[in-house]
């Protein structure tokens, strides 16, 4: 596992993810999958920046092949539950405007961000 810090918090990601990551950018002709990572990664520091927002302390975000999982002291009340789940999704809203683009590659960078951010919305167990 690649192990580093970004703004304090634990970073791991898996071989695996690097290795599917990067065999999907290899095959990608379209640039959607580059789009789609660079979204994620926009999402997550979304959270990052919700954490230290409210000060909540020692956590760790790790990425998976199928998930990427924020732990720690994450749930101390609702209010800041809520408000650290919303973190990405507003970060990739903030990203939506380059849909107006005539660039595709920036087109789908927009188009990922609304999609990822609208996906998160869903009240759902694992989801933000």
């Amino acid at each position: 596992m690649l192990n580093f810090k970004i703004f304090g918090t634990e970073i791991h990601i898996s071989y695996y993810f690097l290795f599917m990551l990067t065999f999907l950018v290899l095959i990608d002709r379209t640039g959607l999958i580059c789009a789609s990572f660079l979204c994620v990664t926009i999402h997550e520091l979304g959270h990052i920046i919700a954490l230290k927002v409210l000060k909540i302390k020692h956590t760790k975000i790790e990425f998976f092949i199928s998930t990427v999982r924020i732990t720690g002291n994450i749930y101390s009340s609702n209010l800041k539950s809520i408000l650290l789940a919303l973190g990405g999704p507003i970060a990739n809203f903030l990203m939506t405007p380059f849909i107006i683009s005539e660039s595709k590659p920036i087109l789908y960078f927009g188009l990922c961000n609304l999609s990822i951010g609208l996906f998160n919305l869903i009240p759902a167990k694992n989801l933000d």
